[in-house]
């Protein structure tokens, strides 16, 4: 596990773009969502992050994902619950330390 305890919460979010975001950058750049991770971990557990892509594909809804850098994932799936998602991402994390 990473340093810190079982702040997982802390380690990942996933978020929507915004209309502007998609606008501006297209959707076929970004995705529809994007999943980012700390540094700390991102760096220290590189594995894990790249092992969460498989994790995240699989997810209902997602049609494709793209690790960007090793923060930064990005996903397509319009429908994809992003809430759920994260809360998902969190659980997996939690098993694989």
């Amino acid at each position: 596990m990473f340093e810190g305890g079982d702040n997982t919460e802390e380690i990942v979010s996933v978020s929507a773009h915004d209309a502007d975001d998609l606008e501006e950058l297209g959707r076929g750049n970004i995705g529809d969502f994007q999943v980012f991770y700390a540094d700390g971990p991102a760096h220290f557990q590189q594995d894990l992050v790249e092992r969460s892509l498989a994790f995240i594909a699989q997810f209902p809804g997602v049609e494709d994902v793209v690790q960007e850098d090793r923060e930064l994932i990005y996903g397509w799936g319009p429908s994809v619950d992003v809430s759920a998602l994260q809360e998902a991402i969190i659980g997996w994390w939690r098993s694989q330390t």
